[in-house]
């Protein structure tokens, strides 16, 4: 909303908002030190006038929620805060009201979401979110759309007032003749465009599929870990190639996949194209956007910016240069 840039197609995991009112601080939220809170002062970033301010006057000042939670369960924390004053804030998650976790947030003259996680403990069954004074006893800013979901990364805004709130998983799939009348099922190319959100591995882009994994031909990445872009084709259950490059895959990055019988190329961002000459294609009958073969898993939690198909196996010179 900022710069109007798009980022046009946004593929998300389910999630759950465990916290209540969260554009009511007044009402939902408890108060501790000497905290003044004023809501709906401020333009928040839906554009709607829903932003509340705070005021801090005590270093043991704040305000936090607290809900049910699970053992042994990543949680994360957002909110979004602005001040327009140079200042600091602390954002705490703990469990069971001990075990902080603390992280000191720099507060600029707009909106930021800023997060924080944290895993339970064995027993642990209370997850408890805080924003803090920095101890100058001096703290003023706005704050709106806080969020407590499990999971090791904050995903989009889901708005919640008396209960929790779930989003469901988003799906986007191409099948029937939507698939059938475009797709050349002895050779063809597959471009993807798109960015990881948050970290992750096996964060599908593209896949063209039977919906099961013994039928497909997969563009995925990944944000930690392991071996982070890869293509993979299976044809009745038999894997047929297994094409990989190294480096994590965070920022926007361009994808080509073309295939044909036994002259299969993958190439990102105009690297070196990498090859295998042995493989059948399989039969399949779908595309899935932003997961893997199955249109439940692998889920991207990013966005893709662009997809194209050519009905043809372009050549690995013409793959370079579509991804440069």
């Amino acid at each position: 909303p900022s710069t109007l840039a798009p980022n046009v197609f946004l593929i998300e995991e389910s999630r759950t908002n465990f916290f209540l009112r969260i554009q009511e601080f007044g009402t939902s939220w408890i108060i501790f030190g000497t905290t003044t809170l004023t809501e709906n002062t401020s333009v928040a970033p839906d554009g709607t006038t829903t932003g509340d301010n705070i005021v801090f006057t005590s270093a043991s000042a704040g305000i936090y929620q607290i809900v049910t939670g699970a053992a042994l369960t990543t949680y994360t924390f957002s909110v979004w805060i602005k001040s327009s004053s140079s200042t600091q804030v602390r954002i705490v998650i703990n469990t069971n009201l001990s075990d902080p976790t603390v992280q000191s947030v720099a507060v600029t003259s707009g909106w930021q979401r800023v997060s924080i996680s944290k895993t339970t403990a064995v027993g642990k069954t209370s997850v408890t979110a805080q924003i803090q004074d920095d101890g100058s006893g001096n703290t003023q800013f706005d704050i709106w759309g806080a969020q407590l979901e499990a999971g090791a990364f904050a995903t989009s805004y889901i708005p919640t007032t008396t209960t929790a709130l779930t989003r469901q998983a988003d799906a986007a799939s191409m099948t029937g003749t939507n698939f059938s009348s475009w797709y050349n099922a002895s050779e063809g190319t597959i471009y993807s465009e798109g960015s990881v959100a948050a970290l992750g591995i096996n964060l599908g882009n593209v896949a063209i599929s039977d919906n099961t994994t013994d039928n497909r031909m997969i563009i995925r990445g990944a944000a930690s870990g392991g071996t982070n872009s890869v293509s993979i084709g299976a044809a009745s259950g038999v894997t047929q190639w297994n094409l990989q490059y190294s480096s994590q895959t965070t920022a926007n990055t361009k994808f080509a996949l073309a295939y044909k019988a036994n002259d299969i190329a993958f190439n990102r961002n105009g690297e070196t194209v990498v090859t295998d000459t042995s493989a059948t294609i399989p039969v399949v009958n779908r595309m899935n956007i932003g997961a893997g073969a199955i249109a439940s898993t692998e889920i991207l939690n990013g966005y893709i910016r662009r997809i194209s198909y050519y009905p043809t196996r372009l050549t690995n010179a013409q793959l370079q240069a579509l991804t440069l």
